[in-house]
């Protein structure tokens, strides 16, 4: 299972960028919300500082929910091939972000522009918060559950006999 510090971590790194991409645009809604017309200087190193921070405890995160999803699958527990097939895995999701990023992001910023497009990373950002949430959630009861059937069966083993008679 994912431990509580690290997924708040988690929570606490996606909260961060969030707010980093909303300030860089600025979003419209921050635009109207504080009576700006365009970008401020001193907001793209405010941007870049909170982006800084935060991606390092997002980044971190997703190798540990990879270890908890290769436990989940119960596959076979060898540290090749626990490693080997998370690293595999993980170094995947950043090629095809390589290559789809640039391409969904440049078609995002045609359509909707610079301020906008970082608006929708931001929404992106608060559903993957709340994705965590779930997750957390469904994880934490499937292992009371588990839990619960352990404890069960520790109890019927207790209740029979030590000593059968024929």
């Amino acid at each position: 299972m994912i431990s509580r510090p690290n997924a708040l971590i988690l929570e606490l790194g996606l909260s961060g960028l969030a707010i980093a991409y909303a300030l860089l645009g600025p979003t419209t809604i921050i635009k109207h919300l504080f009576g700006w017309s365009k970008q401020r200087v001193w907001l793209i190193y405010v941007h870049e500082i909170i982006a800084g921070c935060f991606f390092g405890a997002t980044l971190m995160q997703t190798f540990q929910l990879s270890e908890n999803g290769f436990t989940d699958l119960q596959l076979p527990d060898s540290d090749i091939t626990k490693y080997g097939l998370i690293s595999g895995l993980w170094n995947m999701a950043f090629a095809v972000g390589d290559i789809a990023g640039p391409s969904l992001g440049g078609l995002m910023m045609s359509k909707f522009g610079f301020e906008d497009t970082l608006g929708i990373f931001s929404i992106i950002l608060i559903v993957l918060i709340l994705l965590s949430f779930l997750l957390r959630i469904v994880r934490g009861h499937r292992i009371r559950k588990e839990e619960r059937r352990r404890v069960s069966a520790n109890v019927d083993e207790e209740r029979k006999p030590l000593l059968v008679t024929q």
